[in-house]
């Protein structure tokens, strides 16, 4: 694990909440980073952490689960699953890169009418894909979110009862407040 994923993980632990409210940050912000909402995930992952109870800071910082980065991918894998979840009720069709190509493929002329080209036929790719990835996205994230959810309570309460452990066994091995101590070698009572 990389020491940036380390430290992600330690300052998510060291959060000043209750574990409940910082494991349900988590579970949010991990469902709405599984969803096809990029632009407005940090506003949507703030609003339903105050509907919610939960960590904000938590769940806006899970939402960078989705990232320029594994974005292509988390938005392929909801629209398969999506469709792997709609095939049993529709007849859905899935878009292929020849259905992609053709929409965005424009033959027009001049800059205006190839920009209206593009912008038309990516909003049709849109028009079907989006509900698929939506629904696999959603679906996807409420079941990470639970694993997600118990897995940081686990942790959180975990790393809680170990600083606690620390902190008592530093107490116990230093003296206690008001205790003389007395240097090596000297009795307790007694003369000079």
């Amino acid at each position: 694990m990389s020491a940036k994923l380390k430290a992600f993980f330690r300052k998510l632990l060291q959060l000043e909440d209750t574990p409940e409210r910082i494991a349900r940050g988590v579970a949010l912000g991990t469902l709405i980073g599984m969803t096809p909402t990029v632009g407005i995930q940090m506003t949507l992952a703030v609003l339903f952490a105050a509907i919610c109870r939960a960590n904000r800071l938590a769940a806006v910082a899970l939402v960078w689960l989705s990232n320029p980065v594994t974005i292509v991918p988390i938005y392929w894998f909801d629209y398969w699953f999506g469709g792997l979840i709609l095939t049993p009720f529709t007849d859905i069709k899935p878009l292929t890169w020849a259905d992609i190509e053709r929409a965005l493929s424009v033959k027009s002329s001049g800059f205006f009418g190839t920009l209206w080209g593009f912008v038309k036929g990516l909003g049709q790719i849109t028009a079907q894909a989006y509900p698929v990835m939506f629904l696999g996205g959603f679906v996807s994230g409420v079941l990470l979110g639970i694993f997600a959810y118990f897995l940081t309570l686990r942790a959180v309460r975990r790393y809680r009862q170990q600083k606690e452990r620390k902190r008592e066994q530093r107490s116990n091995a230093s003296p206690e407040e008001g205790a003389e101590v007395l240097p090596p070698g000297s009795e307790e009572g007694g003369g000079c």
